[in-house]
């Protein structure tokens, strides 16, 4: 019956996390633009707490970061990506694709607010 109740607890945690992927996602892409295009992971999770105004990233902000990255990148195979692991599964270091670039520098040139940017591709941000 313990098992039962710990598959319970994990189901019941995953809508929390995948409910905001799409914004999780565009806060990724605008930090490491930040950063030239990669970064290290920890860098881009504090990177993104300090955009929030927070001292300390929250675990509960790491865990949703960290899930939207491996959810956007394992739901997105096949399709264009907007972030991947340059060095390969079980790095850390987080970058922009080329197409993301590309968005980037499409938002620039017509002055687009991310959300709109991130509308004209639905399916690489779809989550859930």
């Amino acid at each position: 019956m313990a098992n039962q109740r710990k598959a319970f607890v994990e189901r019941r945690s995953e809508p929390r996390t995948s409910a905001p992927s799409t914004e999780l996602i565009e806060e990724i892409v605008e930090v490491l633009n930040e950063f030239g295009g990669s970064g290290h992971r920890d860098s881009v999770i504090l990177r993104v707490a300090a955009r929030r105004g927070l001292d300390d990233v929250p675990d509960r902000l790491r865990r949703d970061l960290l899930n939207a990255f491996d959810a956007h990148c394992a739901r997105s195979a096949g399709d264009e990506l907007l972030l991947w692991l340059p060095f390969g599964e079980g790095s850390r270091r987080w970058a922009l694709t080329a197409a993301a670039r590309d968005l980037t520098l499409a938002r620039q040139r017509t002055g687009m607010a991310n959300e709109e940017v991130f509308e004209l591709y639905p399916v690489q941000m779809a989550v859930g």
